[in-house]
């Protein structure tokens, strides 16, 4: 699959705008809407709900606030995920 400038913009954009969740206080820095708004961009939005969900699953029950423990990065999974191909 090879990737445009354009949509390499616009993943950018979009990890800035999904990043801004933290200031607001909203979910956008889920990694299940990250990797959907990715999916969309590279237009396989299957593909990009796939790939977030698995990342929501490692992290399913991981509380950030008990114990001061933080998943390394969990947003990350939802960018870079989109890059493997699927079955």
């Amino acid at each position: 699959m090879e990737i445009s400038l354009l949509q390499c913009c616009l993943i950018g954009i979009w990890t800035g705008v999904c990043l801004t969740g933290m200031l607001t206080g909203t979910y956008l820095t889920r990694c299940l809407v990250m990797a959907a708004g990715v999916g969309m961009i590279l237009g396989d939005l299957k593909a990009g709900l796939l790939m977030g969900a698995a990342g929501e699953m490692a992290f399913l029950g991981f509380g950030v606030s008990s114990g001061g423990s933080v998943p390394p990065n969990p947003q990350a999974r939802g960018l870079s995920a989109q890059s493997l191909p699927l079955p």
